[in-house]
C-alpha cells in the first residue's frame, strides 16, 4: 500500500470500507462506512451544550486514552437490526 497523499487514502478506503471492527469500549462490532481524513480525534468536536474533542470524550466516558491524536476518523452509520447495507 502506498503511503503518499491521495493514493494512500484511496488504498486505505478500498482495504477498510465494509470491514467489521470490534470496538474496545463496548465490545460491539461496527462496519466501517468511510474514513474521514480531514477530521481527527483532536479536531473533532461535539455540538451539544458543551464542546469536547474525541480525545477528552473517550478519556472521561470510557477511560481510554487515544494514542494518536492525528489519526483519521472512521465513519460508522448506525443500521437497524437485520439491515445489511
Amino acid at each position: 500500500m502506498s503511503t503518499c497523499g491521495d493514493d494512500y487514502q484511496e488504498s486505505a478506503r478500498k482495504e477498510l470500507i465494509n470491514k467489521l471492527v470490534l470496538t474496545r469500549y463496548d465490545n460491539r462490532t461496527q462496519r466501517i462506512d468511510n474514513i474521514d481524513f480531514q477530521l481527527t480525534p483532536a479536531t473533532f468536536t461535539f455540538n451539544d451544550d458543551s464542546q469536547t474533542t474525541l480525545i477528552d470524550y473517550y478519556l472521561h466516558k470510557f477511560d481510554i486514552t487515544i494514542k494518536d491524536p492525528d489519526q483519521p476518523l472512521i465513519v460508522y452509520c448506525p443500521r437497524r437490526p437485520g439491515e445489511n447495507t
